[in-house]
């Protein structure tokens, strides 16, 4: 990309250019070149680095809804390293109700992998939305309460974020 700026007769700065870097990991490189009435100046040593580093993920919003066989969990997150590898789900139980099972992990690499080297994803940056459908086997998907969402990615996990029904 290029932008170009104009630094007036006299003056030291000129207005601001805003960089919007995004959410993958990387590093940016910005190389200047300078102008005076039209003849090239020496811009020698003007390059400016900006690195985003790799990060755990970060957890935008956690939604849950029932249907019919059970209920759905949708995450909506980033992952700077455009990777997750592993969701831990822990479901509360509804009031009055006890839960069999309260703790699922699931491997994300595969899934997570082919979302991410698609050519759909490269306009998203590292943002993702993981839907994962529950289905209720034994009991009741109405004895769930709520559940507690954790991501990791190779670099870290995120902090909880839960939802409830």
């Amino acid at each position: 990309r290029t932008a170009s700026f104009t630094i007036a007769a006299n003056a030291t700065q000129s207005s601001q250019i805003a960089l919007q870097t995004g959410s993958v990991s990387g590093t940016i490189t910005l190389t200047f070149s300078l102008q005076a009435v039209g003849v090239d100046l020496d811009a020698t040593g003007l390059t400016q680095t900006i690195k985003i580093a790799r990060a755990a993920p970060a957890i935008t919003s956690v939604n849950v809804s029932r249907n019919a066989t059970g209920f759905t969990i949708q995450v909506l997150g980033l992952s700077t390293p455009r990777e997750l590898t592993e969701v831990d789900l822990h479901f509360t139980a509804a009031a009055g109700a006890n839960l069999q099972t309260t703790d699922l992990n699931e491997s994300l690499t595969a899934v997570s992998n082919k979302w991410f080297q698609s050519q759909a994803s490269a306009q998203f940056g590292s943002q993702f939305l993981l839907v994962l459908p529950i289905t209720a086997s034994q009991g009741s998907a109405t004895a769930v309460g709520g559940v507690d969402v954790v991501l990791k990615n190779s670099t870290g996990a995120s902090p909880k974020s839960s939802a409830t029904f």
